[in-house]
């Protein structure tokens, strides 16, 4: 966050309130403009550098528990960020063809055996390049993966708080549920799980923790398990 924070560049506010609207489901200058949401409140969540996260591979036994993962600045498209193109490349030939990178790119390598172990690992400039092994297996796990799989995680997710599925829901094509507590919905590719926990901001994350597996989801927030 810091790194990105002294790179600078100011951010197009429509651009970001569009994305989050898009990502949360609120409209955040509606709610400011009626009064719902403090203005320095959303003036600071806007400001707020944050790096966005992109699992590239999974850790699973068939590539050895090692995972990799891109970090980016979360504002980079708002901030009119040029394309990485080498970041962009890489990620398109481990199987994400519709994914963009913009700005300056960091990449982590970890071997995490989802119980017990969980290290960093070097990733070296020999393996930025599209011929890398990993690239091969990072591939050959997207294609291996289906929906199948993830909603099996989604239903494991809501084991012990159970989603209220309605016939609408049913009827999408994007699965969705909803408790007193979260909301979630699938895709092909993920699932995501928003926390109905009034009074955090953006900037108070050290209050939050989560810790997740293969199959079991736990999050904290304030000390208080939301989910687990």
């Amino acid at each position: 966050e810091q790194y990105f924070a002294r790179l600078g560049g100011e951010a197009d506010r429509s651009v970001l309130l569009e994305q989050l609207q898009a990502r949360t489901g609120v409209d955040l200058k509606d709610k400011a403009a009626k009064g719902e949401m403090d203005q320095k409140a959303l003036d600071q969540l806007l400001s707020t550098t944050s790096v966005e996260i992109f699992p590239v591979m999974l850790p699973t036994k068939e590539n050895g528990f090692d995972a990799i993962s891109m970090y980016c600045d979360d504002k980079g498209v708002a901030k009119g960020l040029e394309e990485n193109a080498r970041a962009t490349g890489l990620a398109r030939a481990a199987g994400f063809p519709q994914q963009t990178f913009r700005g300056d790119i960091f990449v982590g390598r970890v071997f995490d055996d989802t119980e017990d172990e969980w290290r960093r690992v070097d990733f070296p400039l020999s393996l930025c390049n599209s011929d890398a092994e990993w690239v091969t297996k990072c591939k050959k796990q997207r294609e291996r993966r289906s929906s199948c799989d993830i909603k099996s995680l989604a239903d494991q997710i809501g084991a012990n708080n159970p989603a209220k599925v309605t016939p609408d829901t049913m009827q999408d094509a994007t699965p969705t549920g909803e408790t007193d507590a979260y909301k979630w919905r699938q895709t092909d590719d993920e699932v995501e799980v928003t926390f109905k926990t009034e009074g955090l901001q953006k900037g108070d994350k050290k209050l939050v923790k989560v810790a997740f597996t293969r199959a079991h989801l736990k999050v904290e927030v304030r000390g208080q398990a939301v989910i687990d």
